[in-house]
C-alpha cells in the first residue's frame, strides 16, 4: 500500500480522477487502485505541519510502504504552467538559523539549526538509483521535469520571494512535500513529490493558483500513476 498525500480536495479529486477503483473508509479515507498499484489518498490541508501529521497516519494506520506527495506548486526558474515537476531535492526554505534581519542560513529538514550540525547538502534528496527509474519512465512525457523543490509556510505572492527561492536552486515551491519526505525518510520508507504548476509564484500567483488548480493537480495524477512502478516498497536500507 502507497500513501498518497494532497493538500486540498481539489487535488485529492484528480488522483480520484486516475484511479480505476476506489472505496472509502468509515474514517473517509479512500483506499484507490492507481494503475498497478494499492494506495490510500487523503487530503492532509496546506502546510506542513498538516501533511506530516497526515502522511504519519497513513503509515500507523495502513502500514504504508512509500509515501508521495501530490497536487500543485507554484513555478521557478522557468517551470510552466501544467509542467509536472518530479522533485529529486526538498529543502525547507523557512528551516534553519537566523544570521540577521532577513537572513536564513538553511538546514537539512530535522537536523539541529546549530553550526556543529550544519551540513553542506540541506536537501533530502532521492537515491541516485531511483531517480534513474524515475527518469526512465518518464522519458516520453515531454511535460515532466526533474529538480529541487523549496517547502515552506508560505504562499508565494511577491517577486522578492521567488527571486530568493530561485537563488536556492529550486524548480518549483510548495508548501508540504518536504514534510512528507521527511516523515517517509524518518520511518525509512521511499518517497516520491510530483507536483503540476498551477502558477508562477510571482505577484498574481493568488489568481493564476485558482485558475491553474483543478488543471495542475489532474496532471499531477497522471504523472504519479505512471511513475508509481518505480516506487519500492521495503524499508530504506
Amino acid at each position: 500500500m502507497i500513501g498518497i498525500v494532497c493538500a486540498m480536495q481539489e487535488e485529492v479529486d484528480g488522483v480520484l480522477a486516475a484511479a480505476t477503483s476506489r472505496s472509502t473508509d468509515a474514517s473517509g479515507l479512500t483506499r484507490i487502485r492507481l494503475g498497478d498499484t494499492d494506495a490510500v489518498v487523503a487530503g492532509s490541508g496546506l502546510g506542513k505541519v498538516n501533511a506530516a501529521r497526515v502522511a504519519a497516519t497513513l503509515i500507523e494506520r495502513f502500514d504504508c510502504r512509500a509515501l508521495v506527495s501530490a497536487g500543485t506548486a507554484g513555478g521557478l526558474d522557468g517551470a510552466e504552467p501544467l509542467q509536472v515537476i518530479v522533485g529529486v531535492e526538498l529543502i525547507q526554505h523557512d528551516y534553519g538559523r537566523s544570521r540577521g534581519p532577513g537572513q536564513l542560513e538553511l538546514y537539512r529538514p530535522g537536523d539541529p539549526p546549530l553550526p556543529q550540525y550544519r551540513r553542506d547538502d540541506v536537501a533530502l534528496t532521492l537515491p541516485e538509483s531511483l531517480q534513474q527509474s524515475l527518469r526512465a519512465l518518464a522519458g516520453e512525457l515531454d511535460h515532466v521535469r526533474f529538480g529541487r523543490f523549496a517547502s515552506g509556510d508560505t504562499f508565494v505572492n511577491d517577486a522578492e520571494t521567488r527571486a530568493r527561492l530561485v537563488a536556492l536552486g529550486a524548480l518549483a515551491v510548495d508548501m508540504e512535500c518536504a514534510a512528507v519526505a521527511q516523515v517517509a525518510e524518518f520511518h525509512r520508507l521511499p518517497w516520491l513529490v510530483a507536483k503540476g504548476i498551477s502558477d508562477a509564484a510571482s505577484s498574481r500567483s493568488h489568481e493564476e493558483f485558482l485558475a491553474g488548480l483543478v488543471a495542475a493537480s489532474h496532471r499531477s495524477a497522471e504523472v504519479v500513476a505512471a511513475l508509481l512502478p518505480a516506487i519500492p516498497r521495503n524499508r530504506v536500507p
